[in-house]
């Protein structure tokens, strides 16, 4: 199976549903050991296999209870995390959008085009 990440293209080899060997998928004038260290990674015995959420966390995404590094974790289900993660990036991605085309940081924005000569400035 050809595959690609932060340690460039690979092939995996998967044998009886395990992970077995990566290499590099092309020629390398350098070597790249990291590409060798698939199947340690993935099977390893310090590998999270199920999803956990804090409990705190869990009871009121919208006001977490609880704290963190203290709080307990609970092991929810692949749907329930999925719907999590959707949940909470989609409220950060509308949060961050709002607060970022705010008319407060669109002034500094103008500033700083300004201060730097860049077209961008509407001043003469």
């Amino acid at each position: 199976m050809l595959t690609a990440g932060r340690m460039g293209p690979m092939i995996a080899k998967v044998q009886d549903g395990k992970l077995v060997e990566t290499k590099s998928a092309l020629a390398q004038t350098v070597p790249n050991s990291l590409q060798l260290t698939g199947p340690d990674q993935v099977h390893t015995k310090a590998r999270v296999k199920y999803p956990m959420v804090r409990k705190g966390y869990l009871a009121n995404p919208s006001s977490p209870e609880g704290v963190r590094g203290k709080d307990e974790f609970v092991r929810v289900s692949w749907d329930e995390a999925t719907s999590l993660s959707t949940n909470n990036t989609a409220a950060f991605a509308a949060h961050t959008a709002q607060n970022l085309f705010s008319p407060d940081l669109m002034a500094g924005v103008q500033v700083v085009c300004c201060i730097k000569r860049k077209p961008c400035c509407n001043a003469t």
